[in-house]
């Protein structure tokens, strides 16, 4: 933790190491996101004469030119004292620093039936938002949990593909770092403690000429299939590497296993075909998302 000499209040952005000290205001493990490339966490701390008092936390994402704000939250007792301000402030910088033209504000419905996050909406709506700029009030679309689609009858290997269960800890941290750069990429919302239950075999990723081509990474979660970042620079890398998680999916956990999906985009409706063959799913996620995004 820093040194916070003579100031009585400080506000830092945080690395993974942090994350044990601020663990009491992230009740949901949104700091799990500090391991995944796209996320980032600022903290508001209050100095004591022998000791430092985490007071605030702020967790996001920086993912396809736009910074969403997963999580804020102030101990009641230091409220209204200006603390989310300066965090936002923070945010504000970091757009600025990586020239990112959009925010946005997750805020679920159960948000504002939490004490500790009530009035959660009318907060950004007041302190994040200009009156020009468009409020969007982004909702996690959860999709029942779907049947793994069946492999295809010929099996498309993975030899192309790289789990990450034979990367080195270090190639594996280098290539998630770069899984950050890819704008094209689809984040679906990780679940809580996603970092833990990664699968290094189904999670794989595929390079070419140094360059990486295609990424998919997916957790387990609650008994199911969790993908929670896709990426593949054309339709045909697609399809393959999916297949190719399909196939690792059955080996390792046979035929009954079930695929969830918790997401934000329009996009997701076609990660959704490709890994259930369920069209119909796909076509009601990405009716929610333009519903909400019009809101």
């Amino acid at each position: 933790m820093p040194d916070l000499s003579e100031e009585k209040y400080k506000y830092i952005r945080l690395t993974g190491g942090d994350a044990a000290y601020f663990k009491d205001l992230d009740p949901y493990e949104k700091l799990g996101l500090l391991n995944m490339p796209y996320g980032f966490a600022l903290g508001a701390l209050r100095r004591h004469e022998y000791s430092l008092e985490p007071i605030g936390l702020l967790v996001g994402t920086i993912c396809m030119e736009q910074i969403i704000i997963e999580w804020l939250l102030i101990k009641p007792e230091h409220q209204f004292e200006g603390h989310g301000e300066e965090l936002l402030d923070g945010v504000f910088k970091l757009a600025d620093a990586f020239n990112i033209p959009t925010l946005k504000a997750v805020i679920s419905p159960g948000y504002e039936k939490e004490p500790l996050l009530k009035g959660a909406k009318r907060y950004f709506e007041e302190r994040l938002f200009s009156e020009s700029d468009q409020f969007i009030a982004d909702t996690y679309l959860s999709v029942e949990t779907l049947r793994l689609k069946a492999p295809g009858h010929k099996s498309s290997g993975n030899g192309s593909f790289i789990p990450l269960r034979k990367m080195s800890g270090e190639d594996r941290g280098k290539a998630l770092n770069k899984l950050s750069n890819m704008t094209t990429a689809l984040f679906t919302y990780p679940p809580e403690g996603f970092v833990s239950a990664l699968d290094y075999d189904l999670s794989m990723i595929s390079v070419e000429s140094g360059k990486i081509a295609s990424a998919l990474l997916i957790a387990l979660y609650n008994g199911a299939l969790q993908p929670v970042y896709f990426y593949a620079k054309n339709d045909e890398l697609s399809q393959k590497i999916v297949n190719s998680a399909i196939e690792e999916a059955y080996k390792k956990y046979g035929a009954a296993m079930e695929v969830a999906f918790m997401a934000r985009q329009p996009e997701s409706a076609d990660l959704i075909e490709k890994f259930t063959g369920v069209q119909e799913k796909g076509e009601i996620l990405k009716a929610l998302v333009e519903e909400y995004k019009r809101m």
